[in-house]
């Protein structure tokens, strides 16, 4: 009975899309720090509070009771210090993953624009083409 529910669902073929390539549009393939700070948001920085805070209750209450309390509050600090470096770096990940066109970017658009190729002549056309389907062949190996 349960095999019935699901028999349809083996049937579908799944479009293969690869990960490696951006789903969204590109705005900078390799942005610089001050821009990836530039294309933080709001949750980003939500994400970012939890992570500190989860961490320096973690650092609060992992130690047992038995130790002294300023060694717990060392251990808050530390753990909620090592949350800050771990968030930073979550914070600059989704800035950049919006950038790159691997997350959502309708507002980064907005504001920053798509990046443009410069018009290339079509001997050059035909050369970037081959290099691009030579990097794509050098990354599936």
């Amino acid at each position: 009975m349960l095999s019935d529910l699901f028999s349809g669902e083996r049937k579908t073929p799944k479009p293969f899309v690869d990960p490696r390539l951006p789903q969204f549009p590109v705005i900078d393939a390799n942005p610089p720090l001050h821009k990836i700070l530039q294309a933080t948001r709001p949750d980003d920085g939500l994400s970012f509070a939890f992570i500190v805070a989860s961490m320096f209750l973690a650092g609060h209450k992992v130690p047992d009771k038995s130790v002294s309390a300023l060694f717990r509050k060392r251990t808050a600090f530390g753990a909620a210090f090592a949350g800050a470096l771990g968030g930073f770096a979550v914070v600059c990940q989704m800035g950049q993953a919006r950038l790159q066109g691997f997350a959502r970017n309708e507002v980064e658009i907005a504001k920053f624009g798509l990046a443009t190729p410069s018009p290339a002549a079509p001997e050059e056309t035909a050369s970037t083409e081959e290099d691009i389907m030579q990097t794509i062949s050098v990354l599936s190996w």
